[in-house]
């Protein structure tokens, strides 16, 4: 015998498929959540990295070279200024190509594109990971670039939070000023020379020594400028130099005020001249007509054949040692000011080294570079280059 259950007992109810169809909705929905969130936290992410692109090309890298200075400065650097809208990143257009003036030793010009897919995608340049266009705003004080998120709308959370960078005058105008004399005699009236980029033409903004010597330019771009003397008692240049600090000082060598001090020679074994810990020995004359006075030293030096560290842990001058903590390239030592530098006279300059930062230990000096940059009591700067063997 064959039993049989209700017409409604074989299918599913209908409240059945109202809970299925309602569970399925649910976690579809959460599915989808989960996944806008993945999509908008990855262009979140993508933003942020092609923003900082953005700013690098437009300011230029702040990675420096063995001596110390900077040598990518980006679109601002080249052509003197902001670019009018990001486009002008990546297609020239009306803008002047780069020019390179040999007498100068600088240029000025577009010499782009100073991006590339690899920073951007697919997506236009003025455009954020989500498609739509940044807010660039070179009126702003300071000049900004904002992306407003996932929502397109200010003041957002989360993926929808506003990211902004700016473009401080600090960090790409420079206020250059220096003192001119002849050894120690100030130098007034003296017209004096700066070559500088304004909207993509390098152009010559000159200016007239005051009654000490001062002189000083107003919103210089960061990059290599050159500098020139037009006299009329001193005439010299262009000699370039990097601009690349909010304050910067025209290099002495520059100016006419350096040449106080001269490398006469090195001396002794380049491995260990001293007799104890590794050192280099340099010969140094004072070519002014007055006694000069330490007041500090930079030293910075590039090694070309060792992969060991090398601390520099002491100086020795005029037969005084100056001892501190063992320190990397390109730090300013202070120097006792009684350590005077006899007018005329060669003294020996030395520095010592050690393999490691707890002050013990024998490095390899030999094939590097050394940069010594000198502060006399009184502002006075002289720079010496030497190489070891």
């Amino acid at each position: 015998m064959i039993s049989s259950r209700g017409s409604d007992s074989a299918g599913f109810t209908v409240v059945e498929i109202l809970l299925v169809v309602i569970l399925i909705a649910i976690f579809g929905g959460l599915t989808f959540s989960q996944l806008s969130q993945t999509v908008d936290s990855n262009r979140f992410e993508t933003t942020r990295a092609r923003m900082a692109a953005i700013r690098t090309a437009i300011l230029g890298d702040t990675t420096t070279d063995p001596e110390g200075h900077r040598r990518h400065f980006g679109y601002h650097g080249d052509m003197g200024r902001l670019p009018a809208n990001l486009t002008e990143l990546v297609t020239q257009g009306a803008q002047p190509a780069w020019s390179f003036n040999t007498f100068y030793g600088t240029g000025a010009g577009w010499r782009g594109p100073y991006m590339t897919a690899e920073h951007v995608g697919e997506i236009s340049v003025d455009k954020d990971a989500w498609g739509k266009t940044y807010l660039y705003n070179t009126a702003a004080n300071p000049p900004t670039l904002i992306s407003l998120g996932a929502d397109n709308v200010s003041n957002g959370v989360l993926f929808a939070t506003d990211q902004t960078i700016s473009f401080p005058p600090a960090e790409r105008l420079s206020s250059v000023s220096g003192i001119l004399a002849d050894n120690d005699t100030r130098l007034s009236t003296q017209t004096v020379e700066i070559r500088r980029p304004v909207n993509g033409a390098l152009t010559a903004t000159t200016g007239v020594t005051s009654a000490s010597g001062f002189f000083s330019f107003s919103s210089i771009p960061f990059g290599v400028r050159a500098f020139s003397l037009l006299g009329p008692t001193l005439t010299d240049g262009p000699n370039q130099f990097v601009v690349e600090k909010e304050l910067q000082d025209v290099p002495n060598t520059l100016s006419n005020t350096a040449g106080r001090l001269q490398d006469v020679e090195t001396v002794g074994s380049p491995t260990n001249p001293c007799g104890s810990n590794v050192c280099v020995r340099q010969l140094l004359k004072n070519n002014s007509q007055s006694n000069l006075v330490f007041q500090y030293l930079t030293i910075n030096w590039d090694r070309q054949s060792s992969t060991t560290e090398g601390f520099a842990q002491h100086v020795v001058f005029n037969n005084i040692t100056q001892l501190f903590p063992p320190v990397p390239p390109a730090t300013k030592v202070y120097f006792p000011v009684n350590v005077a530098f006899t007018a005329n006279t060669i003294q020996t300059f030395e520095i010592h080294f050690v393999s490691n930062i707890n002050g013990s230990g024998n490095t390899d000096v030999s094939n590097t570079k050394f940069y010594i940059d000198f502060e006399w009591v009184g502002g006075k700067r002289d720079q010496v280059f030497f190489q070891t063997p």
